[in-house]
């Protein structure tokens, strides 16, 4: 590892091009107040919502920050930080409440969909206190109780699960993918050991949610740790599985093996819970796995125990919905995505069908016909108000502004950046007689109509008579 300083904070955003491509950009920060009391971990947990994103916990040390000096294992960092993508802004929010120290090494974290702002669900990893010694200060996170935090109104949560859960693990990745039977299900795979035992893993295992029920796959990938996942494709059924190492996870093993995976992808098929040799463009939409189904069909809800009521209220909401059956077609509803309104300083990390669209695209054909109809409306009474407005002619009457024939325009000489040429008239000097498309505006009707229009009598300044 190169011992020279890491390099200067930066904000960067990959613009994708759609074609499997795309460019990095340097983002400047309008919050920089914010952004420059952030510490550069390695090993957050991290997640997203529509237009959030969160970071939580991690390891700074002098190779991820310029502000930690000694060669030790550096910092366990607490707090959950957020950055909104629609105003740029940082937000943290205490993170006391999790675990002993209120901190997170190589976890998991996801966001799902229930309640009125969603949550955020951390997964595995380890803890630490803030000041880390050695190794054997740090132990792995059970995965006999999960923890999940509100992030808008920052409340913590904590709720048993049940079911085969994986062993104390660290740095796995993990996918969320929402069930066409009001169920959320998240696919945790591979990682190694939270225990200092330096195994690698290359298990599958489903979290089912509102079940709190774990599965585990009897489809076994290949060993790996430190890799990526991400959900492809249009039906969201399978899962992309990047990069990796079989060895440890600091390097000193030198007994690593080839990858296996060509150019290190693997495809996992949720729905059927295999994996597969190849990515498929038209695979079906995304079902919950059939173990899933089961558990649900089986009534396994109704004498589900929850530890916390309010919790249970964010998830079932009062309802009577039957989850995991098949021919239940009602989905949850996105919960509106707030910005965070915590001002607290901030000393925490940053990691970093057709159906439906054709009614979506007839209503905004709808509304923009209806907006275009009341413009022109809105233009149609703004004109008719522009034609009978009463506008005098400026006093004194010798003030370089006159009105033309065409109602509702005024012109006014000498007061343009460029010069506006006079109404052509003959002799050399502009004179006071009508032009021939020019012509004083009366103060008030006259008495009586009269061949041709005179010039008002003078008046005394800011005075009129009838």
């Amino acid at each position: 590892m190169d011992d020279g300083p890491p390099p200067e904070d930066q904000f960067w955003y990959f613009s994708a091009d759609g074609l499997g491509g795309g460019s990095w950009s340097q983002l400047p920060q309008s919050d920089y107040r914010s952004f420059s009391q952030l510490l550069r971990p390695a090993g957050a947990s991290f997640a997203q919502s529509s237009n959030v994103g969160y970071s939580f916990g991690g390891q700074a040390t002098r190779h991820s920050d310029v502000s930690i000096q000694d060669d030790g294992l550096g910092k366990a960092v607490t707090g959950v930080v957020s950055y909104n993508f629609q105003t740029n802004k940082w937000a943290s929010q205490s993170s006391d409440s999790f675990g002993q120290y209120g901190t997170s090494l190589y976890g998991c974290a996801e966001y799902v969909p229930f309640g009125p702002n969603g949550l955020l669900v951390f997964l595995g990893g380890a803890e630490a206190p803030v000041d880390i010694k050695d190794d054997n200060y740090i132990g792995g996170i059970p995965w006999a109780t999960l923890t999940l935090f509100d992030p808008v109104t920052g409340k913590w949560y904590k709720q048993r699960a049940m079911g085969m859960s994986p062993p104390l693990i660290e740095r796995a990745c993990s996918v969320g993918v929402r069930g066409p039977n009001n169920t959320y299900e998240i696919f945790i795979y591979g990682g190694s050991s939270a225990n200092h035992a330096g195994n690698t893993f290359s298990d599958v295992y489903v979290l089912s949610l509102p079940g709190f029920v774990f599965f585990k796959s009897n489809s076994s990938g290949t060993p790996r740790a430190d890799h990526g996942c991400a959900v492809i494709g249009n039906g969201k059924r399978q899962m992309l599985s990047y990069g990796g190492i079989d060895a440890d996870p600091d390097l000193g093993s030198h007994n690593m093996t080839p990858d296996p995976w060509k150019q290190s992808l693997g495809i996992y098929d949720m729905s059927e819970m295999i994996w597969k040799d190849s990515y498929d463009v038209n695979a079906a939409d995304y079902e919950s796995p059939a173990v899933v189904r089961d558990w649900y069909a089986q009534g396994n809800m109704e004498t589900m125990t929850w530890d916390n009521d309010e919790l249970k209220e964010l998830f079932l909401n009062g309802s009577s919905s039957t989850y995991g059956a098949m021919n239940n077609s009602s989905v949850m509803d996105d919960p509106p995505q707030s910005s965070l309104n915590s001002e607290q300083r901030i000393g925490a990390i940053v990691g970093g069908t057709v159906g439906g669209v054709v009614v979506l695209t007839a209503v905004a054909v709808a509304m923009f016909l209806r907006r275009r109809r009341k413009r022109r409306l809105s233009q149609s009474s703004q004109a008719s108000s522009t034609i009978n407005e009463y506008r005098p002619e400026p006093w004194p009457k010798d003030s370089p502004r006159m009105r033309s024939t065409t109602p509702g325009t005024i012109i006014t000489f000498g007061s343009s950046p460029t010069p506006v040429e006079p109404v052509e008239i003959s002799g050399t000097t502009r004179g006071e007689l009508p032009a021939e498309d020019v012509e004083w505006t009366y103060e008030l009707p006259c008495p009586t109509p009269r061949a041709t229009p005179r010039l008002r009598p003078e008046l005394p300044d800011k005075k009129f008579s009838r």
